[in-house]
Order: structure tokens, then C-alpha cells, then sequence
């Protein structure tokens, strides 16, 4: 993983906030991503790719357990996970980028918070899957 900050904010700057930067480019996979007003603590888990199978855990959206709460990238693609999107999920505020595509999962896609902004990428093979952003609703 190549993680690549760029600031443009400086300590002498009255703009300048100590916890955050204007944004930080994540090259994943070949994929790039540009976050910003992201927490200088930059959070991202990739589970991608592991075979998982069964219903995605409701404690993934409670990551408060592991001190995961402020979160911004979650890959949970190409899995075999199965069963409804967590409501859980949708409390991540921080989540600016969630992959469940080619999974198993059913159901509706939470119409809150962080869900609400993300591409039909994000949930793409899921063909039980409906709700914005998706055709199917």
C-alpha cells in the first residue's frame, strides 16, 4: 500500500487544524483514492479477498470495541459474506469508503448517514441487493 499526504495547511496558518488534513491519496490495488478532511490518524481496513463466509458481524459496525470508531476505508469485497447490511454500519460517520462488492448480501442498503454519499461500486455483485445508489430499489 502507497499512501501519499498532501497538506496545505501550515502551523503559522490561521486556517491550520492540528487533527486534520486538507487530504491524503490512497493507491490500493491499483485503485486510487482521494480523501479529504480526513483525521491525521488515517483508519483503513481491507478484508478483502479472504473467503469470508456468513452474515457480516453486527459488531463491525460498533468498532468502538477496538478503538475502530473513527474508521474512513472499509474493503469488505470479494468475500462470501451473506444476509442484510448491518444497521450498525451505517452509525460509522467516518466511513468515506465502504467496498461490499461480489459478495452474497440481501436486502436493503441503509439510507443514512455516511451510506448515502457512497457509489453503486461500493455494493456492485450483490444481486439481492437493493436501495440507493443501485438501479434496483
Amino acid at each position: 500500500m502507497y499512501v501519499e499526504i498532501i497538506t496545505k495547511s501550515s502551523a503559522s496558518s490561521p486556517s491550520y487544524r492540528p487533527y486534520y488534513r486538507d487530504s491524503v491519496t490512497v493507491t490500493l490495488k491499483g485503485q486510487e483514492t482521494t480523501l479529504v478532511q480526513i483525521l491525521s490518524v488515517f483508519m483503513s481496513l481491507d478484508l478483502s479477498n479472504n473467503n469470508f463466509k456468513g452474515i457480516i458481524p453486527k459488531e463491525i459496525g460498533d468498532l468502538k470495541i477496538a478503538n475502530m470508531l473513527q474508521l474512513e476505508s472499509l474493503d469488505l469485497s470479494y468475500n462470501q459474506f451473506s444476509g442484510e447490511i448491518p444497521p450498525a454500519m451505517a452509525l460509522m460517520s467516518f466511513l468515506e469508503v465502504l467496498n461490499l462488492s461480489y459478495n452474497h448480501l440481501s436486502g436493503q442498503i441503509p439510507q443514512a448517514s455516511q451510506f448515502l454519499t457512497l457509489p453503486n461500486t461500493s455494493f456492485l455483485g450483490n444481486d439481492r441487493l437493493c436501495g440507493k445508489p443501485l438501479a434496483r430499489l
